[in-house]
């Protein structure tokens, strides 16, 4: 399994932590020339999906690795739908993880984009303005040659959800607190953020940027499908796909013998 490290991920939570907290009453963000880009666009490529996912206790670091990884394909997947249901076309090549694993070269090529994320979310983070100018620095060249596309769809997001153990637990000491006469305090048991970013590589920069949030466990493809149409709805229009919520507990019950087994 090819997969990103912890240290990107890192990156991808402060990046979604940044957006969430800055800019949500300016969003989406465009380029100036944005228009023009969309008349020009043709092909999209969108990347493979960075995504950090709040620790559980119930984990061990080598399945948090694990369960992060199938969230960032089920993303990637409804990426790709997605843009394959709109105007523009899919580019043809698709960031497998065999893909990856045959070609160093390629692996190299995106890992060197996360810093370039990093900074450019956090720019994005302080700009005030639904108007952007962010140069994207990183070359990205060689991802445009393999892609077919000029046009490179960025994802980053971050998810907590709790245990079924947790989440029973913080139900009790709510039904206590109310018992002693205090303010049972409830949080959501389930969040999932996403952000994307559209750079253009001729061009050089950002020219669109959305970010969304909402109660959605990041376990349920159903949820992750939800989440990636309010993210692109702005780009890529109104999406007509319904969600397959019979996939839905293909994730959770993969590890739940995992909680069950450390509780």
């Amino acid at each position: 399994m090819v997969s990103l490290n912890r240290w990107v991920r890192h990156l991808a939570a402060i990046a979604v932590m940044l957006m969430v907290g800055g800019c949500a009453a300016s969003l989406p963000k465009t380029s100036k020339d944005f228009a023009d880009v969309t008349q020009e666009m043709k092909v999209v490529a969108p990347m493979p999906t960075t995504f950090a996912v709040k620790e559980d206790a119930a984990f061990s670091s080598q399945e948090m690795t694990q369960l992060t990884h199938d969230i960032e394909r089920e993303v990637d997947g409804a990426m790709g739908s997605l843009v394959r249901e709109s105007q523009y076309k899919l580019s043809d090549f698709q960031f497998s993880d065999s893909a990856l694993a045959a070609d160093a070269e390629l692996r190299t090529a995106i890992f060197e984009q996360h810093q370039a994320m990093a900074d450019v979310f956090a720019k994005l983070a302080r700009s005030k303005s639904s108007t952007i100018d962010i140069p994207y620095t990183a070359s990205l060249d060689l991802i445009a040659d393999r892609t077919g596309s000029d046009h490179l769809l960025f994802v980053t997001g971050q998810g907590t959800f709790q245990s079924t153990g947790a989440a029973v637990k913080e139900g009790v000491l709510a039904g206590v607190s109310l018992l002693m006469g205090g303010s049972p305090s409830m949080s959501d048991p389930y969040h999932t953020s996403l952000a994307a970013m559209l750079v253009d590589a001729n061009r050089g920069k950002v020219v669109w940027y959305n970010q969304v949030s909402l109660v959605h466990d990041p376990r349920r493809p159903s949820e992750l499908m939800i989440t990636s149409q309010a993210l692109t709805k702005p780009l890529l229009g109104k999406s007509k796909l319904t969600p397959d919520k019979s996939r839905d507990n293909v994730i959770i019950d993969k590890y739940h013998h995992k909680t069950t087994a450390k509780k």
